[in-house]
Formats: structure tokens, sequence, C-alpha cells
């Protein structure tokens, strides 16, 4: 497997990871569980989903000259960041359905799992994708 395919999983399987310690620690401290575990998966759905997007708009502009890869590359990170700020947007509207401190630290995931990604590789990622090498 290619290494930024590699690299790619080992952040889905951090904001899994993150997504489910930061249930947990939900379910003991917060007064609504419910909106509070609701907003965990949804932030962490939009951390998957922007990591993917980070993942496929790689791909593309590392075969673009400089100039356009540039120009493409913030386009695409403004895109996500109107992604982040919308979903935010909608837990704030929501918040009888999602806590808004729940979707905030799911949408985080993202930033801790790039922060324990070597780990997350030597530990878990290799076992599962190059098992019998």
């Amino acid at each position: 497997m290619s290494e930024d395919r590699m690299t790619f999983w080992d952040l889905m399987i951090g904001i899994v990871l993150f997504s489910i310690l930061f249930s947990i620690i939900g379910a003991v401290l917060a007064e609504d569980r419910t909106a509070f575990f609701l907003g965990v998966v949804f932030g962490g759905t939009v951390a998957a989903g922007i990591c993917f997007h980070m993942y496929k708009t790689l791909e593309v502009t590392l075969d673009m000259d400089g100039d356009s890869a540039s120009k493409r590359a913030r386009s695409m990170a403004g895109i996500r960041m109107l992604i982040m700020g919308t979903a935010v947007f909608a837990a704030i509207k929501l918040s009888g359905v999602f806590n808004l401190v729940g979707v905030v630290l799911g949408i985080l995931t993202l930033k801790f799992a790039a922060f324990v990604q070597p780990l997350v590789r030597k530990g878990i990622t290799i076992k599962i994708f190059e098992k019998g090498r």
C-alpha cells in the first residue's frame, strides 16, 4: 500500500479512536449525554469527510504545476473551512440535537489523529494492512 494511502488510514483510525474516547468522556461528564454523543459522531463524521477531501485534493494537486497546484490547494482548504463552519453553525441551530462542544471535539479529532499518527501507524495500521509481510 502506498505511503499516502497508509497515512490516510492512520488518520481515519485516529479519528475513530478519538471519537470513541470523547464519547466515553462525554458519557461521564455531559449533562445531556445523547446530544453530546450525537455531536461527537457528527463532528467525527465531518472530520472523516475532511480527511478524505484532503487525501483526494493531494492526489490531484501533486500532478499539477506549481501555480495551479497552489491555487487549487488554497481553494480546497477554503471549502474545508466552509464545511467546518457549516457544521458548527448546524450544531448551534440544532442545539437540542447536537451538543456544540461535542461537535467541535469531533471535528478536532482530525487534529488529534494527526498528532498521534506515527503511533497509530506503528501500533495499529501496519498490523491491519501489512499482515503477513
